[in-house]
């Protein structure tokens, strides 16, 4: 029965249908923050490019970690390397299909951050680089991509400028915030394949003080908005919530978490936003 749960726990995990789960409801959060009607094409094409996504970032990762093949989540990416290419490739036509179905205005925007992703992912600069191989770039994109693709495409046009730009930063900085923790993971496996990160600069403590500093400053852009009555007091509640619970997982990061505490659970966060507006709505 253990080792049942625990494949079907690695099969959520590194299927990477949690982040994709995820990512829908971090899209869906803006949807429900400004009361818009849903674009269903738009969240299923999130999740499944996602999906996509992730599990060819794990697929042409391990050609650059083999120094690390043997131990933790590479033994077990590497053990799943065929599912996770049938996993990529089944989403890629799914998320092809309802790409299809999206507005020609939508696709348009949607193109620069594909572009980012697949130069992020994919070995095509001298000597195999990818964007993530430059030194402190990967966590700007990261934070950028995510902000842009789950709400600033969604809410483009739909809500006033001014809000719209703030509940965008807020988002930058959140995404900002909770891949730091992962900079401080993957620490030695950048310093193997030469990566510089804002955890080299500053270290596991002052680089945590930095996330949990950015996690405030964005929260602040939620107490703005709350107070020029631009969201609603459950958005507001379910944001507390979230953000305390962000705070300690940040605070209490290790590099010696296993998976589930960083891709479980502060991935996680991403997607708690959204259950917790629900179900604050549910109670208040």
């Amino acid at each position: 029965m253990i080792n049942v749960l625990k494949s079907l726990g690695n099969f959520y995990l590194y299927s990477s249908l949690h982040i994709g789960i995820c990512a829908a409801l971090f899209t869906l959060e803006s949807y429900l923050a400004f009361e818009l009607v849903y674009n269903y094409n738009y969240i299923l094409f999130i999740f499944l490019s996602t999906i996509c996504s992730y599990s060819l970032h794990r697929l042409v990762g391990m050609n650059k970690t083999q120094a690390f093949k043997e131990s933790g989540r590479y033994r077990v990416i590497r053990t799943y390397q065929r599912h996770i290419f049938l996993y990529f490739v089944l989403s890629g036509i799914a998320a092809l299909y309802f790409f299809l179905h999206l507005s020609h205005q939508v696709k348009l925007q949607l193109s620069i951050p594909i572009v980012i992703t697949l130069f992020y992912i994919l070995p095509i600069f001298p000597k195999g680089k990818r964007l993530r191989d430059i030194h402190f770039v990967k966590i700007f994109l990261i934070a950028i991509t995510w902000a842009w693709m789950c709400y600033g495409i969604p809410c483009y046009n739909l809500v006033d400028i001014p809000t719209y730009c703030l509940a965008l930063l807020e988002r930058i900085l959140f995404v900002f915030a909770i891949t730091i923790p992962f900079d401080i993971r993957d620490k030695e496996v950048d310093a193997t394949i030469g990566v510089q990160t804002i955890v080299h600069l500053l270290g596991n403590k002052l680089s945590k003080f930095l996330s949990i500093g950015l996690l405030l400053v964005s929260f602040s852009l939620i107490v703005y908005l709350l107070l020029n009555q631009q969201i609603s007091t459950i958005y507001f509640i379910a944001m507390i919530i979230s953000y305390v619970i962000t705070i300690v997982l940040v605070s209490n990061t290790k590099e010696t978490h296993g998976d589930w505490y960083f891709g479980g659970l502060l991935d996680g966060t991403l997607g708690l936003r959204t259950l917790l507006i629900l179900i604050v709505a549910f109670i208040y």
